[in-house]
């Protein structure tokens, strides 16, 4: 019997504002978001985000806002993503 381990690829933790977390699985990756609205695509803290997501072909599972009071402005945004590398082009 063959034990898969996963390995973490991205990690961030700001309280209040961003929390996430990549995995490997199998061939591709899992990303969990958790954000404040606050939070946009464009800001530096998301950036390493944008660039997992930007190097990968992208299928979003979910994707909600949440009343949140732990975060900025009371709600929060979670995703979760599996993330497949893009095929090469010849």
């Amino acid at each position: 019997m063959t034990k898969e381990c996963s390995e973490t690829v991205l990690s961030i933790f700001r309280p209040g504002l961003l929390f996430v977390e990549a995995v490997t699985a199998g061939e591709g990756i899992v990303l969990w978001v958790y954000r404040s609205p606050v939070v946009r695509d464009t800001d530096p803290v998301y950036r390493p985000v944008r660039d997992l997501l930007g190097a990968h072909s992208v299928s979003t599972l979910v994707s909600e806002t949440v009343e949140d009071s732990r975060m900025l402005f009371g709600k929060a945004v979670r995703s979760c993503h599996l993330l497949a590398r893009m095929a090469e082009t010849a």
